[in-house]
């Protein structure tokens, strides 16, 4: 059996990368269509994988502009052929999930949220987005939520990776979902009976606008108390200007699971 898994983009190591990769484990030989892929940040995560990529990927510095190319997403995913596969898999929460797949291929997506930028965080994307960012906004969004809502209507069965996302699905999308909690890797992430607890908080995150991690900077800021934040993204540097040189407040990047873990088994709150 042929299948295909698509996925937004991997240009970063997160989650849904690792729902991916859990797709891989049970069909081996899928191959993995997306919007772009960016091999060195992705290491040997999908090494040995067939990874198709859309024609975005041949524009400059893609991998690190492709969240401004959300007016091209809807005609990249709808360009990749499915008609050769026996089924299709959509791993999304921007595009993925509105790819053209033939009537007799069967196609599941695992809808990980909506499009927070075009519906119920819209409002919050446009206020911290800077002008040229928000006329486009203006421009395009409305065309993107019909594209969003239309496409929604072709897939075959939608499952929720919650009760929180189906209640979402269901007002944007007017769609029933299946809640299918997403598994936890017990080999990856376990507690430690004897490791040394010490007193500090972790914010463990992709740093974007949504996380809100600013919230936990802001808590914690000028208490005394102390805060590792782990993770990259595209608020650092504010989240940065925002900790504003609190000693207390660690910034890590991104850290290996070995690092990560252990910071996680050592906290005590």
């Amino acid at each position: 059996m042929r299948v295909a898994i698509v996925h937004d983009w991997l240009t970063n190591y997160g989650g849904a990368e690792t729902f991916v990769e859990l797709w891989l484990r049970m069909y081996p030989n899928a191959e993995i269509f997306t919007l772009v892929y960016d091999q060195k940040k992705l290491g040997s995560h999908f090494e040995g994988v067939k990874i198709h990529t859309s024609s975005l990927q041949k524009l400059p510095f893609s991998t690190k502009i492709y969240t401004k190319l959300l007016k091209f997403m809807p005609k990249a995913f709808e360009s990749f052929d499915f008609s050769e596969f026996d089924l299709v898999l959509c791993s999304s929460s921007s595009c993925a999930k509105g790819v053209i797949v033939p009537p007799h291929v069967p196609q599941v997506a695992y809808i990980h949220t909506p499009m927070r930028y075009a519906w119920d965080l819209y409002f919050d994307y446009k206020k911290r987005s800077g002008f040229l960012t928000r006329f486009f906004m203006e421009k395009w969004m409305s065309e993107i939520r019909l594209w969003d809502y239309v496409s929604a209507q072709r897939i075959d069965t939608i499952v929720a990776n919650s009760k929180y996302i189906a209640r979402r699905i269901k007002k944007f999308w007017n769609r029933n979902a299946l809640v299918i909690y997403s598994p936890v890797n017990q080999n990856r992430f376990f507690p430690a009976e004897n490791a040394q607890k010490k007193d500090f908080y972790v914010a463990f995150s992709r740093l974007v606008p949504y996380k809100r991690v600013d919230l936990a900077i802001s808590a914690i800021k000028g208490t005394g108390r102390k805060l590792v934040v782990i993770g990259s993204g595209s608020e650092s540097k504010k989240l940065h200007q925002l900790a504003n040189g609190d000693k207390n407040i660690t910034f890590t990047g991104r850290v290996n699971d070995d690092v990560l873990r252990e910071y996680l088994q050592s906290v005590a709150r």
